[in-house]
């Protein structure tokens, strides 16, 4: 099976920097029952808290609980040092599965992604462009600049479903 791609989407994302002890008091008991974690994805229900880089994290959620996410932070008095903002329409996403899946990311993305752990996320580029990769148990989740959304897609669309690049 060729590689395959979604059109791009978007997603509730809330932006956090801060330290793992501050991620633990503040923005951790929004989401009841989740342990700690220092890498890669935690799940809880529809929600993912994506540990991306030192002292960063992404919050992300399906577009439609954007208000239900945002919600859950409005009230809390959050120290300077937690810097949590909401990011939803800056970035735009694609999914890629298909059996000719990682020969077809190489030509994308110089990251040997064979090795990523799942789930699992970094900070890469792509096509040149900073992008949040997430790997997914058969597929991967690209993350762009949302001001790059219509070239991705005519790239895509003009590439075919068996992605010759």
């Amino acid at each position: 099976m060729a590689t395959t791609a979604s059109s791009g989407y978007m997603k509730a994302v809330l932006d956090c920097k801060c330290s793992a002890a501050e991620f633990d008091r503040w923005i951790r008991p929004a989401f009841p029952d989740t342990a700690p974690s220092s890498g890669g994805i935690t799940i809880v229900g529809t929600t993912e808290i994506i540990h991306v880089g030192r002292e960063h994290w992404l919050v992300c959620a399906p577009l439609s609980e954007e208000a239900n996410l945002i919600g859950r932070f409005r009230k809390l008095e959050l120290p300077d040092s937690v810097s949590l903002v909401e990011v939803s329409d800056s970035l735009r996403f694609f999914s890629f599965g298909g059996s000719d899946l990682y020969e077809r990311l190489s030509r994308m993305t110089s990251l040997d992604v064979r090795n990523m752990h799942m789930p699992g996320a970094t900070l890469t580029e792509a096509f040149g462009l900073k992008v949040l990769l997430v790997r997914r148990l058969d597929q991967f989740e690209l993350g762009f600049d949302s001001s790059y959304a219509r070239m991705i897609e005519e790239v895509l669309k003009n590439s075919g479903s068996s992605f010759d690049w």
